[in-house]
């Protein structure tokens, strides 16, 4: 008899199965769990060993995020096997990246530069960039409403901008996890504003 009531739970990439068991037959000889991936036809046998009938439930870690097909079936001794219904898990990416290391802040005239080390997760979609004033971790801008692709970004500002000017990075993966903020780098403006010319009040 086959198992019945094919079940999971997901934590990650890590899949548990669970399922019913019927009466034990006499020349039951265990159970083996299969999986198959989408757009692929065949199904990889998981367990190597049986599983006895006093198991009722199996963990697999699937080598990447998304929909997959999975099989379990009870088998005799001479190898036939009966399958419980297919159970379709779509493994869902919900790990954030690593916030970006090494932000720098470059002064220029009227621009500061930020540049940063990509992130070596091979599903990085781009980055986010904040600005504040003087570390102000309260109260942050976004500078661009569509991600950046690349490591660096100019900022361009008021020439007369002299503030301490403070940014952070979080990169943000193809399912749209975002990492937590990098931390602050922060760099002033080079001063091109020349003094205002002396008046001449009085000659004598």
């Amino acid at each position: 008899e086959p198992p019945t009531n094919l079940r999971k739970a997901v934590y990650g990439k890590s899949v548990q199965l669970n399922w019913n068991k019927a009466s034990q037959d006499d020349d039951f000889a265990g159970y083996k769990v299969y999986f198959s991936k989408e757009g692929k036809t065949e199904y990889a046998l998981q367990n190597e060993i049986l599983l006895p009938f006093s198991d009722s439930s199996y963990r697999v870690t699937v080598p990447d995020f998304g929909l997959y097909f999975f099989k379990v079936a009870a088998t005799d001794l001479d190898g036939n096997e009966a399958f419980a219904a297919e159970l379709i898990v779509d493994v869902i990416d919900n790990e954030p990246p690593m916030p970006p290391a090494n932000v720098m802040v470059t002064s220029d005239t009227a621009r500061l530069m930020i540049s940063w080390d990509a992130n070596t997760e091979s599903d990085i979609l781009g980055y986010k960039i904040y600005r504040s004033i003087e570390n102000d971790k309260k109260n942050l801008t976004l500078l661009s409403a569509e991600l950046i692709y690349t490591t660096d970004f100019t900022d361009s500002l008021p020439a007369n901008a002299l503030n301490k000017f403070s940014y952070s990075v979080l990169a943000v993966d193809t399912s749209l996890n975002e990492s937590k903020l990098s931390s602050m780098s922060s760099n002033t403006m080079t001063d091109a504003l020349p003094p205002i010319e002396p008046f001449l009040k009085k000659v004598s």
